[in-house]
């Protein structure tokens, strides 16, 4: 590590502790002009601080005051972002919350939690209300598909991946022309769409986010299927997510969901975890956001400025850190049987893997 004046500041050393646990080459400016730095390499990114104020949040905060501050403009990030927050999780800078940001999470909780229908939907649209034409620069073209794609061996775009996904689902619970089926969060209605086309199957999507209702009706109503298809409208998740990206987020443990479907009286068939996959799915996205910013932002200059920008960025490009490097967050595909399933069901996996048949 070098440094030119180092300063004695808390920042300065939390900096420093990040530059020796990682191997990744990075360079720092603060607010006074000091620069800090690791190993000469040339910098994989460069973190500007702007203000003092900035500097002081994040030694208050750790990485979620540096977020915050990077989305208000406190802080630059120039380079790659994907490696600045490697670096993070390689020196386990984004680890633990301290004190003060447990509190400012329980008091999220306490204010936008999901306990009343009211607050739970103005939740949905918070994150989900934003609508299609801004979704469609940066999800998949096949369906729209705002979830962990499957990145089967050989998968090379987005769009094959989210298609596999939706084939993935379909042959595990046995799809079969004339069957129906609920999908809960249906968004844009991409797999209510490929299983009436691929299996002949009819779905009823559950929605509870206002634009995303109308937008689909209107793709059912252009689709001729208005007469098709139904639609009704133990770990804190960290407070970024809470606070800037999904107001009352919460994401229950294996374990309490295995809980709830045995006292529901659901038999276990299959557990599937996905992680890897979504890490690659969060990278398609947050290239994708990048590549399209421009014409994001000309859909809504105000509501899509420069804020915003930054706290998306953080957000995909965080997320799919996560995914890829921690076992902190997984995303785990349970099959359920109502009852014993008994001869309903193969006995291998083998049909997972086969063509599935024309309706």
């Amino acid at each position: 590590m070098y440094t030119q004046a180092v300063p004695s500041s808390a920042l300065a050393r939390k900096l420093g502790a990040v530059a020796a646990g990682t191997k990744i080459p990075f360079r720092v400016v603060l607010a006074d002009g000091t620069v800090i730095g690791n190993r000469g390499a040339s910098p994989a990114f460069t973190l500007t601080f702007r203000t003092r104020s900035a500097e002081l949040r994040t030694v208050a905060y750790g990485y979620v005051g540096l977020l915050e501050s990077y989305i208000a403009g406190g802080v630059d990030i120039d380079g790659d972002i994907a490696l600045a927050v490697r670096a993070g999780s390689e020196s386990g800078y984004n680890r633990a919350p301290n004190l003060l940001l447990r509190l400012r999470n329980r008091w999220h909780e306490w204010r936008f939690s999901n306990r009343s229908i009211a607050q739970a939907k103005a939740n949905a649209r918070y994150h989900y209300g934003l609508g299609e034409a801004f979704y469609r620069y940066w999800l998949d073209t096949a369906g729209m598909m705002y979830t962990c794609a499957y990145w089967a061996e050989g998968t090379s775009t987005l769009e094959q991946a989210q298609k596999n996904k939706m084939d993935h689902v379909c042959r595990k619970v046995r799809l079969e022309a004339g069957e129906t089926f609920v999908d809960v969060g249906c968004g844009w209605g991409g797999l209510l769409f490929h299983a009436w086309e691929n299996y002949g199957a009819l779905g009823t999507g559950i929605n509870t986010t206002t634009e995303q209702v109308a937008e689909l009706r209107a793709e059912l109503a252009r689709r001729g299927l208005t007469d098709k298809i139904g639609l009704v409208g133990t770990r804190d998740t960290e407070l970024f997510i809470r606070k800037y990206i999904f107001p009352g987020g919460w994401i229950p443990s294996l374990a309490q969901a295995i809980d709830w479907m045995e006292r529901c009286g659901l038999e276990v068939l299959e557990i599937e975890n996905l992680r890897r996959h979504y890490a690659l799915t969060l990278d398609a996205w947050g290239e994708r956001f990048d590549r399209n910013w421009n014409a994001i932002h000309a859909l809504d200059p105000h509501r899509f400025d420069e804020a915003f920008r930054r706290s998306w960025r953080a957000y995909l490009w965080s997320c799919a850190d996560v995914f890829r490097s921690t076992l902190d967050l997984n995303l785990f595909q349970v099959t359920v049987s109502k009852g014993n399933v008994g001869t309903g069901y193969p006995m291998s996996r083998s049909f997972l893997y086969r063509p599935p048949d024309k309706p």
